[in-house]
């Protein structure tokens, strides 16, 4: 009897052994599984969010090249500056004021177009481009964490550098609801020079949100450089 007790025992000791192995099995499998799931989805989100920060980037430097070849004043004088005498945003006033126009857009009145009238990636009923000023690059980025469009100009005599951000937004009357910011700088250098034209580069820096607390957030960034 008690040589029986003892080989039911063992037999149930290697069944709870096995069970144990089992499970420990099982588990190790679940947990690799979930690990590679968890993987795809958050690859699913980098390559989601790459690809919106690479829109955002592109539309910046789309609208920063928009700006400075269809609204003008002379075939040498863009909205955008070259030179900063007064101060930066006085300047741009003047300058932006002075019957800047589409040239080639046969259903705009070419006396009538203000700069605070601008838009971009839309169809000129949301994106506005120019509609706060802001007193330094950092406020415009501070901005830009707080879904508000600004701009900044600074320069001298011989350059300056125009900053602006966009909070792109999709249709209002669509129901994509897509969020995406760019900060685009536009450094433009005067050619004192006769007959040599002003030379540029742009730097579009793309962000797939606007919440500076999104820690799936990404950037991408696109470079211009036009030398005449």
């Amino acid at each position: 009897m008690f040589k029986k007790n003892k080989k039911e025992n063992l037999e149930g000791g290697y069944i709870l052994a096995f069970a144990l192995i089992l499970t420990s099995i099982l588990l190790a499998i679940s947990f690799s599984t979930s690990r590679i799931i968890s993987s795809e989805i958050l690859f699913s989100r980098i390559t989601e969010n790459n690809k919106i920060a690479y829109l955002a980037a592109n539309q910046g430097l789309d609208c920063a090249q928009y700006l400075n070849s269809y609204f003008k004043i002379s075939p040498d004088n863009s909205i955008i500056l070259d030179s900063v005498n007064l101060g930066g945003k006085v300047d741009f006033e003047n300058n932006a004021n002075n019957k800047i126009f589409i040239p080639t857009n046969p259903f705009v009145n070419l006396n009538m177009k203000s700069y605070e009238d601008i838009y971009c990636a839309s169809d000129g009923t949301y994106n506005k481009m120019f509609s706060v000023y802001s007193n330094s690059v950092q406020e415009v980025i501070d901005n830009m964490n707080n879904s508000i469009s600004s701009f900044n100009i600074i320069g001298d005599s011989d350059n300056a550098t125009t900053t602006f951000s966009l909070i792109l937004k999709e249709n209002p009357l669509s129901n994509n609801s897509i969020e995406r910011c760019v900060l685009v700088s536009f450094v433009k250098n005067k050619s004192n020079i006769l007959g040599k034209k002003d030379s540029y580069n742009i730097t579009s820096t793309g962000y797939s949100s606007c919440n500076s607390y999104d820690k799936s957030k990404v950037s991408r960034t696109i470079y211009k450089y036009y030398n005449y």
